[in-house]
Parts: structure tokens; sequence; C-alpha cells
């Protein structure tokens, strides 16, 4: 079975080796799968480019994608999902906040369970700051109420898709930080609740870099699943 997997990479040249080694070592442990690697840097402005590239020349099984300019998270991990071409495709940070070790079980889960058309991560433990948990819980909240559906953890990765069901949920349209809950929304109109696995995982400080997400886009995430709800209901 082949796996690819899109890295999102901006402004994480410190970050990124770390990654393609927990990457080698989970490739390793499941001699059974292909697993790719395509680094996506994402309009960066440090020297993520650099990195990348010499590490795409030590890796075979690594390949990179450069977008010139950022236009968002979400426009950068709606790009590269169109560059992946695996039986199972997905979708990561590169910033090395949670131990990517969890993706060997998460990939071996789409061996031994063939109905699985979705696995993705919880944050049990995060280390981000008690406003940003806080209002993260009142996200989860929300969304259940108007969805009717329960997920741990909306916006945590990495998320793995048989790349069949992915396509159900196509197109995306979201830009922004909103990417994640636009694919839960979607895949919660497709999927029977035995057909998604969740694994834990902790949510790690920072040892480079800073995040990306700013504080008011947690309040525009509790706008669009209300904005997106409407029209959801004015579509039927």
């Amino acid at each position: 079975m082949r796996v690819d997997i899109g890295v999102m990479c901006y402004n994480e040249s410190k970050s990124i080796p770390a990654i393609v080694q927990a990457l080698a070592e989970v490739r390793k442990s499941l001699p059974a799968v292909d697993l790719r690697a395509l680094l996506i840097n994402n309009g960066s402005t440090d020297s993520t480019e650099q990195i990348i590239t010499e590490i795409e020349k030590q890796n075979n099984f690594v390949r990179h994608f450069t977008i010139p300019v950022n236009l968002g998270y979400g426009y950068g991990v709606r790009t590269g999902l169109d560059y992946l071409s695996g039986e199972v495709v997905g979708f990561m940070l590169g910033d090395n906040q949670f131990d990517a070790s969890v993706l060997a079980p998460m990939i071996r889960t789409f061996l031994e369970k063939p109905n699985v058309q979705l696995v993705k991560t919880y944050r049990t433990k995060r280390y981000d700051g008690g406003s940003r948990l806080l209002v993260s819980k009142i996200y989860q909240i929300i969304f259940r109420i108007l969805y009717g559906v329960y997920t741990h953890d909306i916006n945590s990765g990495p998320k793995l898709f048989r790349s069949d069901f992915l396509k159900k949920l196509q197109p995306l349209r979201s830009n922004d930080w909103f990417i994640d809950a636009e694919l839960m929304i979607k895949a919660t109109r497709n999927y029977q609740s035995n057909q998604v696995i969740e694994f834990p995982i902790i949510f790690y400080p920072r040892k480079f870099g800073k995040s990306n997400v700013k504080f008011s886009a947690c309040f525009q995430f509790l706008f669009n699943l209300v904005i997106i709800y409407i029209s959801l209901k004015i579509s039927v």
C-alpha cells in the first residue's frame, strides 16, 4: 500500500530535519507500506527552501513542492493534496510539536481495517496556552451541537484519508486555518462512526520558530462554523 503525506512547511527550517528523520523511522517500521513524503514550502521567508531541497537529495522517499507566496494554510493544504497520489493520503504540520511515530499505528489501521476511511489524532495534552485551550473546547462543543457528530479534536493532525474517500470531500475551498473544519464537516456527511479512528497525541511546545495561528483566528473558526451550518441548511 502506498501512503503519501504532505508536510506543511512555513518558516520551519529548523524543525523539518527532525520531522523527516521521524518519518524515515516510521517507514522502516512498515515494510508493507510505501510511505512517501511531500514537503510543501508554503511561501516561507527563511531558509526552508534550501533545507528541504537538500533533504530531498538525501532521502529517496522525499520530494518537495514550493508555493512562492503564502496564501494561507488552507491554500497550502489544498494545493498539496492535489499532488498526492497514494491509496492513502494526508497532511500534517512541520512544526514538530507531536511525536510523529504515531503515524505508524495510524497507517497500520488502514491495513488492518478495510472499512476505515479516515484516521486522525486528538490532543490529550497541549502546551499552547489556556486561552487557546478554552476556545478549542468551545469550538468542539459548537461543532457537536451544529453537526451532530462527536470528534475529539477537529483541528488536530495528522489526518489520513483513503484517497477515494477524500475525493468525495472535494472541492475544498478554505484558504485559511478553517481547512480542517471544512474537511471534518464534509466528512461527517460521508462516513459512519466505525469508519473513523482517532489516536491520542501530546501537543508539545515549539522548540523552534513561533506559531502562525493568530488568536483572532480562533474566533474566526467559530464564526465560520455557524456560517457554513446556515449555508448547508439553506441549500437543502
